[in-house]
């Protein structure tokens, strides 16, 4: 359970470093928190589940399908999203230039 807490500040820090303040992450949080709220729920109830070693085996299926379920309902945002790192990693925007 530590670690996911430290995990969650880690990203509440990379969106605070992002956009420049707390005001703003948190807006931002605002704006996403229903759409994955109960995500973040379900992860959290699971991963206090599986803190406890004899419910690790049961809750190992249930990580899988949270993983696999959330991957399809969110598809075409991942492969558009997907697409657009893979476009700007293949044709960058400035080219390197060489020191002689």
């Amino acid at each position: 359970m530590n670690q996911l807490l430290i995990g969650l500040y880690a990203v509440w820090m990379l969106m605070v470093a992002y956009k420049g303040n707390s005001s703003a992450a948190l807006a931002q949080i605002q704006k996403d928190a229903p759409g994955f709220l109960p995500w973040l729920v379900s992860v959290i109830v699971l991963s206090l589940l599986y803190d406890n070693p004899s419910t690790q085996k049961a809750v190992k299926p249930f990580l899988f399908l949270i993983v696999l379920v959330f991957v399809l309902q969110n598809f075409p945002t991942l492969k558009v999203e997907f697409q657009r790192i893979y476009s700007g990693a293949t044709n960058p925007t400035t080219k390197a230039t060489t020191v002689p």
